[in-house]
């Protein structure tokens, strides 16, 4: 509504107990009646979310609208990225509560998503009380990790001493997921009866190899 200009509108009724052809799930309706019929609109918008750890997502839209369809087309990206510190100390004892050895750790990492997606959205009206939907989504997921655990370890009932080791945890998830489908409605009733049909198939596939390397 915020785009149609005034000059187009010729009056605004409230109709109360619509009839199918107007196609809603309510008791009653607004009609706006233009001075000629819109033949089509098209909207492109764009833009991004951001934040300071870091997270971005710049993403764009295209909708076209006219008297028989409307299509929503979009895409965009999701990146972030993770960085951890961690300080930790282990301590194990045997049966007779005697100390058995202790680890003293420095855990550090950096963990990347990234996500890039698209998307369409098309609703056609078949008829004044038909209308079928079609959707689908796609994402593309790639995740590397990046690990590095520090590790002093204090031994001293079995080879005592005090030994150092790094252990550098990588693996990288890759994988993506879709979903797609359709929607048929017919309003059969004043009343607002429907019948519907629906489908959706899904579908997803992820990768996720864990190597670990430990230095002495």
């Amino acid at each position: 509504l915020k785009t149609l200009p005034a000059n187009m509108i010729k009056k605004i009724e409230v109709i109360t107990n619509p009839s199918a052809r107007y196609s809603t799930s309510g008791n009653s309706i607004i009609n706006i009646v233009t001075t000629s019929p819109m033949q089509k609109n098209q909207l492109l918008t764009f833009g991004s979310g951001v934040a300071l750890y870091p997270y971005v997502i710049p993403w764009i839209s295209y909708v076209f609208n006219n008297q028989k369809l409307s299509l929503n087309v979009y895409g965009g990206y999701h990146y972030s990225k993770e960085t951890f510190f961690e300080i930790k100390n282990n301590y194990i004892f045997d049966n007779n509560s005697s100390l058995y050895n202790k680890d003293s750790s420095f855990n550090k990492g950096i963990q990347k998503y990234h996500y890039p997606y698209l998307g369409f959205y098309l609703q056609i009206n078949l008829d004044s009380a038909s209308v079928l939907t079609f959707s689908s989504y796609g994402q593309y997921s790639y995740n590397p990790r990046n690990y590095e655990y520090q590790t002093t370890r204090t031994e001293y009932v079995l080879n005592p001493g005090i030994y150092h080791f790094t252990e550098i945890p990588g693996s990288t998830t890759k994988g993506f997921y879709t979903s797609n489908g359709f929607w048929y409605q017919r309003y059969i009733s004043p009343q607002v009866q429907k019948i519907q049909v629906s489908g959706n198939i899904a579908v997803s596939d992820f990768n996720v190899p864990n190597n670990t390397i430990r230095i002495y």
